[in-house]
Order: structure tokens, then C-alpha cells, then sequence
């Protein structure tokens, strides 16, 4: 037995055992309306015991403001969005007219492809000291996409583990020309520029 309680506004404790289990009472006028009752008889649903349960919905007409209180459907819109892009390395326009409701919100552009859709994902700031900077910083409305996963990633990226390029995929780096890259083949780590190979380990 575990006995919990709660209050209606100012009205209470009501107290209920939390281990017990709901059963479902079918009116026969009305089966879709199904009300749960308790009775020690009846087969039951194998839910256990909540301090409110109902088959409407609850109408909740302010957002939350403390981290205990219920989260609205409306709460979300904008905390988490998705949206298709044309081009994955110029979403600009498809973001410019997009915001986020608080910071941190986070914002999954995609574009379609034959093979594989492609995917960065951005999370909303107010204030970005550098301003719009290609597809790592992207202009929203009111403030900046970041770029942080996916194929675009702004800052460090710090590893504890193993970073793995599979074989025959590139490792470029732009600070030296994108003709300069390393790729892993054959069990060798190998060094090209300009299509030339320069060294290999």
C-alpha cells in the first residue's frame, strides 16, 4: 500500500493508494464513455491508481513557470521544430522567418535527397556575438540558428572516445584548402592535395 495525496485548489488532502489498479465500469448506454470505478470484484486494467484520470482533456489557460508544473502542447510549439530546406548548405532563407520560444530551442532543417536526406540541427539564441556566419549561424526572426550536430557544427567538438572515419571517407580541412584531406584506405592513412597523394601512414 502506497498512500499519496492531493489537492483541488485550497480543498484537501484526498488520500488513495497508488498501488491499487483502476477497472473499467462500461455503461451500457454509453460504452464509449466508459467511466473507472473501484470495486474489489471486477477484472482490472492494469493501471495503476493516478490522483486524476479522465477521458477529456484538462484545459491548462497558463504556461508553466516553475520546473514542477504541467507542460502545455502550446509550451512546446517552437521549442522543438522541424523544417525542410531546399539546400542544406544555405538554409537561410527557409529560417529567416522562424524564431524559437526560449533559448536553446532547437530547430532540425533537413532536406530531401535520392540516397539520404540530409540534416543539421540548430539551437535558437537571442544574441550571437559574430552575427549570421553561412550555415554554422543562420539569421532567424528575432535572433540566430546554431548550428550544433549534424552536417554543420559551430565551435569545438570535444571527444572522450574514439572519433572513427570509416574507410574511403575524407577528412578535409578548409583552413588549408579544400584540395587537402586525409583519407583512410587499404589500412593506411593517407594525404592528398590536389588530387595528388603526398603522404601516407
Amino acid at each position: 500500500m502506497t498512500d499519496k495525496v492531493f489537492h483541488i485548489g485550497g480543498v484537501g488532502p484526498f488520500e488513495f493508494d497508488a498501488d491499487r489498479e483502476y477497472v473499467t465500469d462500461v455503461d451500457p448506454e454509453n460504452p464509449a464513455g466508459s467511466l473507472y470505478e473501484i470495486t474489489e470484484d471486477a477484472p482490472a486494467d492494469a493501471t495503476k491508481m493516478r490522483a486524476l484520470r479522465t477521458n477529456s482533456q484538462v484545459l491548462i489557460e497558463s504556461a508553466p513557470s516553475q520546473a514542477g508544473e504541467v507542460v502545455r502542447l502550446e509550451d512546446l510549439q517552437g521549442a522543438v521544430q522541424a523544417v525542410q530546406v531546399a539546400d542544406i548548405d544555405d538554409p537561410a532563407a527557409e529560417l529567416a522567418g522562424l524564431s524559437g520560444t526560449v533559448a536553446g530551442a532547437l530547430l532540425l532543417a533537413w532536406e530531401a535527397s535520392v540516397n539520404q536526406d540530409l540534416f543539421t540541427l540548430y539551437a535558437w539564441d537571442t544574441e550571437v556575438a559574430t552575427g549570421a556566419n553561412g550555415s554554422y549561424v543562420v539569421a532567424g526572426d528575432g535572433g540566430f540558428w546554431i548550428a550544433i550536430s549534424g552536417r554543420y557544427t559551430l565551435g569545438d567538438v570535444i571527444a572522450q572516445g574514439d572519433i572513427i572515419l570509416n574507410a574511403g571517407k575524407k577528412l578535409i580541412f578548409n583552413g588549408i584548402g579544400g584540395d587537402t584531406y586525409f583519407v583512410y584506405e587499404d589500412g593506411q592513412l593517407r594525404l592528398y592535395k590536389g588530387g595528388e597523394l603526398v603522404s601516407s601512414w
